[in-house]
Formats: structure tokens, sequence, C-alpha cells
């Protein structure tokens, strides 16, 4: 619609006097405009589909899952790690004192001792 109208415009501004419509305003074509002796635009050649991959059922989008959901992304593999070593460093900070603790007293385990 966009070329018709600016193939009326031109043809509006040959005319003599020049014609000047606002496209808004347009409500009808001039009776002298050949609408039917327009030139067709060249047609562009239209735009490759992206390369993608399709999940094509419901089983290879489970198979999808599955292969994802067995690898983490490497960032968090590592976070795993240095949250279990930070956990196991202070497990072990909490136990050596207990230990020193008990071994000091030279006494018996409290847990051992019936009352």
């Amino acid at each position: 619609m966009a070329y018709v109208k600016a193939a009326h415009q031109k043809f509006l501004g040959e005319q003599v006097p020049p014609l000047k419509i606002d496209d808004k305003q347009l409500a009808r074509w001039h009776p002298g405009f050949d609408l039917n002796g327009l030139e067709l635009p060249t047609p562009a050649k239209l735009p490759e589909p992206p390369i993608s991959t399709k999940l094509l059922s419901a089983t290879e989008l489970l198979q999808s899952v599955d292969r994802n959901r067995a690898a983490p992304p490497p960032g968090m593999e590592q976070a795993i790690q240095s949250n279990m070593a930070k956990v196991i460093e202070q497990q072990k900070t909490v136990e050596e004192p207990e230990e020193k603790a008990d071994g000091a007293k030279g006494e018996e385990n409290p847990s051992s001792v019936i009352c």
C-alpha cells in the first residue's frame, strides 16, 4: 500500500499545478492516476531462515533435558567444589577443639559415665 501511495504522491507532484495531499487525508485516487499501469516493485530476496535444532518429539525433548541435567555448567561445578572445601574445613575446626578438650582433661568421656 505504501508503494502505491508513494507512486500516487509522485503523480500528484507532476500535475500542473503540483498537488500536495497528506497520506492521512487521502480519501481516493486522482482520476488520472493509472492504478493498473503501475510497475510492480521488484521482489526482494527473502532472508534465510535461522539455523536451529528443533525438537521433533517429546522423546527428543526428554533426552535433551537428561543430557543437559547430567553436566552442570563449569562455573557451578567450581562453586560446588569451593563450597564443599569450606564446609569440610569448618567441620575440621569444629571437631579439633572438642578432641583437644577431651584429651586435656584426662577424665572419662562424660557420655560413658552413668549417673
